[in-house]
Formats: C-alpha cells, sequence, structure tokens
C-alpha cells in the first residue's frame, strides 16, 4: 500500500519530466533542421576570386541591373560563376562569355582583358561605345571575337594581328571607320570575316590574300573602292562573298568560278562592268547570285542552267543583251528570277514552264517579243502580282506546236499596242494574264 502511495505521489513530476524532454527534443530536431538546410558558401581559389571580381567589374560598368547574364547579386558565393548560364568554364577557367543581347552598353572595361583563358568573346546586340579596345590584343587564347551590332567607332586597331588563333571577326554593324586593316592579312587561321554595314572605305588590301581559310567574306554596306580581286577564287573554302552596296569597280573575275564549295555571291549595288563569266557555271553549290544594279553588258551566260541547286538569280538594271537561255529552264530548285531593266530580245523560253518552284518572275522593261508560253501560267506558284512582265513587246500566249489539240496562235501586236507610235510600249500584267486566257480559249476552239 505504502508502494502504490508512493507512486502515485511522484507520478505527475515524472509526467512534467517526459514532456520537458519531448519538448527539447522538437527545439533540438528544429535547430539541426535549420542547420542542415542551410547552403554552404564556396571556397574560391584565388584565381577564382580575381576572375569573380573581374565579372563584378564588367557587371557595374555595362549597366548594372539591365542584364541577366549576371548572377553574382542572387547567388553571391554561394554558387560558382562557372554555373552561371551565360559563362563557360574549363576548369575552374572561363574560356566564353556569351552576352549577346544582354542590354550592355557603355565602354569595355579593361579589366576584361585580364581573363587570359578566354577563347570565346560574345557580345553582339548590344550598345556599347567607344573605340575598339586595344588591350583585346592580350586575349591571345581568343577563336572568337564578336562584336557585331553595337557602336564602335574609328579604326579597327592594328593591334588585333596578335590575335593568331583567331577564327571568327565578326564587327558588323557598328560606326566604325577608315581602311580595311592590312594587318588583319596575318590572321591566318581565319574563318569568318565579316565588317558587313560599317563606313570602311579605300580598296580591299593584298595582304588578305594569306586568309585562304576564309570560308565568309563580308563586307556589305561599306565605301569599299577598286576592283575585286583576282586572289579571291584561290579561297576555295569560301561559302558566302558578300560586297554588295559599295563602290566597286572593274570586272568580274574568271577565278570566281573557282570557288566551288560556294552558296552566296552577292555583289549587287556597284559599279562593276564587263561581261558576266561563264566560269560561274562551275558554281554547283551556289544557291544565291545577285548581281543587280551594276553595269554588266554581254549576254546572259547559258552555263548559269547548269547550277541545279540555284534558288535565286537577280540580274536586274544592267545593260545586258541577247536572248534568253533556254536552258535556264533546268533550274529544278530556281523560286525567284530577276532580269528586268535590260536590253533582252527574243521569246520568253518555253522551258520556264518546267521551272516548278518558280514563286517570282521579273522579265519587266526589256525588249522582248513574240508570246508568253501559257505553261508559264500553269506554274503552281503562278500569281499576277509576282509574275512580271510589263514594258516588253509581247503578243499573249503562245500554245506549243506539238499539242495534239491545239495549233500555235499569233495575236497582232496591234493588240498589245506594242508597235504603235502614240501609245506607250507598256504591257500590264493584268493584261498579260488576260490575253493569255483569251489565246487558251481560242486555241480551244480552232
Amino acid at each position: 500500500m505504502a508502494l502504490l502511495k508512493f507512486i502515485i505521489k511522484i507520478f505527475p513530476a515524472l509526467l512534467l519530466a517526459e514532456q520537458a524532454a519531448a519538448q527539447a527534443g522538437v527545439e533540438t530536431a528544429t535547430t539541426n533542421s535549420s542547420i542542415s538546410t542551410e547552403a554552404p558558401t564556396i571556397s574560391l581559389s584565388p584565381t577564382e576570386r580575381a576572375e569573380r571580381d573581374i565579372l563584378d567589374k564588367i557587371f557595374a560598368a555595362t549597366g548594372g541591373n539591365s542584364s541577366e547574364w549576371y548572377e553574382g547579386a542572387t547567388a553571391g558565393n554561394v554558387v560558382s560563376h562557372c554555373d552561371w548560364k551565360y559563362i563557360n568554364c574549363r576548369g575552374n577557367n572561363i574560356t566564353a562569355l556569351e552576352l549577346d543581347r544582354q542590354g550592355l552598353s557603355g565602354a569595355l572595361p579593361e579589366d576584361l582583358g585580364n581573363l587570359k583563358y578566354l577563347k570565346e568573346l560574345h557580345l553582339q546586340g548590344n550598345a556599347l561605345t567607344g573605340t575598339v579596345p586595344k588591350w583585346l590584343s592580350g586575349l591571345t587564347d581568343l577563336q572568337v571575337l564578336d562584336l557585331g551590332e553595337n557602336q564602335f567607332k574609328g579604326p579597327i586597331p592594328a593591334e588585333l594581328a596578335a590575335l593568331s588563333n583567331l577564327k571568327e571577326l565578326v564587327m558588323a554593324k557598328n560606326l566604325l571607320t577608315g581602311t580595311v586593316l592590312k594587318e588583319l592579312g596575318q590572321l591566318t587561321n581565319l574563318e569568318v570575316l565579316n565588317l558587313n554595314r560599317n563606313d570602311l572605305s579605300g580598296e580591299i588590301p593584298d595582304e588578305l590574300k594569306t586568309l585562304v581559310d576564309l570560308q565568309e567574306f563580308l563586307f556589305y554596306d561599306n565605301g569599299l573602292t577598286g576592283n575585286i580581286p583576282e586572289w579571291l577564287g584561290n579561297f576555295l573554302k569560301l561559302k558566302e562573298i558578300s560586297l554588295s552596296k559599295n563602290s566597286l569597280t572593274g570586272t568580274l573575275p574568271q577565278s570566281l568560278g573557282n570557288l566551288e564549295e560556294l552558296e552566296e555571291l552577292w555583289l549587287n549595288d556597284n559599279g562593276l562592268k564587263g561581261t558576266i563569266p561563264e566560269e560561274l557555271g562551275n558554281l554547283r553549290n551556289v544557291e544565291e547570285i545577285r548581281l543587280y544594279d551594276n553595269v554588266f553588258t554581254g549576254t546572259i551566260p547559258p552555263q548559269i542552267g547548269k547550277l541545279r541547286r540555284l534558288k535565286s538569280l537577280n540580274m536586274n538594271n544592267n545593260l545586258l543583251t541577247g536572248t534568253i537561255p533556254e536552258n535556264l529552264g533546268n533550274l529544278d530548285d530556281l523560286e525567284k528570277m530577276f532580269l528586268s531593266g535590260n536590253r533582252l530580245k527574243g521569246v520568253i523560253p518555253v522551258t520556264f514552264g518546267e521551272l516548278s518552284e518558280l514563286a517570282r518572275l521579273n522579265l519587266s522593261v526589256n525588249r522582248l517579243t513574240g508570246t508568253i508560253p501559257y505553261q508559264v501560267g500553269e506554274l503552281p506558284k503562278f500569281d499576277v502580282e509576282t509574275f512580271l512582265f510589263d514594258e516588253n513587246m509581247i503578243m499573249g500566249t503562245r500554245q506549243p506546236t506539238a499539242s495534239p489539240t491545239a495549233s500555235p496562235i499569233e495575236l497582232d501586236s496591234t493588240v498589245m499596242g506594242a508597235t504603235s507610235s502614240s501609245k506607250s510600249s507598256s504591257l500590264t500584267n493584268q493584261k498579260v494574264v488576260s490575253l493569255m486566257c483569251i489565246g487558251a480559249l481560242l486555241a480551244l476552239f480552232l
């Protein structure tokens, strides 16, 4: 009985002790849980710390909060900058900054030149200003330098010739002035040279003839003068040539026919003259040829009809004469053909009715005669708005003589107003289409 009384007496105290112990266990677990979820601070090596400091300075100097690339403000010292989205590293060293279209502005800080392991620097599509920094020459491992679509001004610094490992140099769409830097010829590993849309002047320097590994030679929309160099035909790896919208003169080098890998040839809007070399028929991989708005004379080389991958041919606004080669109808992939504003004569080849991919055809403002092959109107992509025949001496449609159900139709030229001295010799496309339909209907009843 005495034992029972003792147990009853101490039971409340035991119960309170058990509750206190449980509460202490909960608090301990909570504390431990809090400690375990706290992310550890990473330890940066001296090299990593130096590179992080450079990134901080780039961020501060080029606009700060407008950029997405910089994660230091949120990640702090918890995440290595090598794990940031726009930065690539090898080991613990930064090898690529991919900062295209990141809202960067102002001048590049010179600290960037201390990223000695950098191989790729992409800064396209920002609002960076000032001159192209000379200190970039210190990045001797650099293989890609893309400063395109910014507001850099002044001449290209000769110091960039020290970048002997460079494969891609892009400075398109800036405000660069001066001549094309002859020292660029020292960059013998270069594969892409893109200086489109600047204000460069002078001739293409002969020193560039050493760049035999080039795949892209792009100087569109500058103020270049002189001739297209013959040695350009030695760049057998070329895929793109763009010298449009300059003030180039002289003739087209026959050596361009050596460029069998070429896919795009843009030479429009210059003062080029002479005949179009038949050697262009060797460009077996070419897809687009732009020769419009020059002063080319002579005939269209029939060898152009061998370019079976050609999709767009534009020879508008030259002084070309002779007839249109029938074998242009062999260009199975051709989507666009522009031959307007020349002095072409003769008839429209019936073979044009075989150009099943053709969606745009402009033969206006020439001296074409005869009739329009009805097969042209039956092309799957024929459209009165994109097939243009104005200002010729054309007389409606022509049925093929081999047709078993129709005989040839020749409409009198006075119907078109082609020979009247008191009327314009132009022919609207609506009239052309109407007469094509009339010709086809007459053929059914004859």
